[in-house]
């Protein structure tokens, strides 16, 4: 139920943009009743926040090659992947775009759990010694994303493998320690 829900939000997306697309719908592409899909997401954005956790997670899973510079570097490299997908930059520009109290705690709990999941390779560079021990990994995956989300979501424009190694590059140089890493009530509001 949840791929042909997945792919009917997809497909449909694809078809209407973001905003010509609404659960009923959803339901009849994917061959459900649209009470199945209320009684697991109860609202357009809970569907949309649970099905990109998915899509990242398959898409962009937390690399662990041994080295925190290249490990960011694959981060980086799957998160510029997944953007050019124009159904998931349309979920991202929807949520983003969004200030209404469900927007707000589906956006705070995606990020949430986007630096949860992304923030491994930062606990696992601290435990190499490859970062102090007193960094937030918050901060380091902050400065990492911003670039790259400006210049493919602001911006518009792709991101090569040469710019995405010299961002890792960057970072994995900097100097973060003190640099207060947002709270989870900045992203609410």
């Amino acid at each position: 139920m949840v791929t042909a829900v997945r792919q009917a939000l997809f497909d449909l997306l694809a078809e209407r943009g973001l905003d010509g697309v609404e659960i009923p719908e959803i339901a009849l592409r994917a061959g459900v009743n649209r009470t199945t899909i209320y009684r697991r997401w109860p609202t357009k954005a809970a569907l949309l926040l649970a099905l990109m956790l998915e899509e990242m997670r398959v898409r962009v899973p937390t690399p662990n090659t041994g080295c925190f510079q290249t490990d960011l570097e694959q981060m980086l490299k799957g998160i510029a992947s997944i953007l050019a997908d124009p159904a998931i930059r349309s979920i991202f520009f929807f949520l983003s775009s969004r200030v209404d109290p469900e927007a707000a705690r589906v956006k705070s709990a995606f990020w949430e759990q986007r630096f949860a999941d992304s923030g491994e390779i930062v606990t696992r560079a601290v435990m190499r010694g490859e970062l102090p021990k007193d960094v937030s990994p918050r901060v380091i995956l902050e400065l990492a994303a911003a670039p790259l989300l400006y210049r493919i979501l602001i911006l518009g424009t792709s991101v090569d493998d040469r710019t995405i190694r010299q961002m890792a590059a960057w970072v994995a140089r900097q100097d973060v320690k003190g640099f207060p890493p947002l709270q989870a009530a900045d992203l609410r509001g």
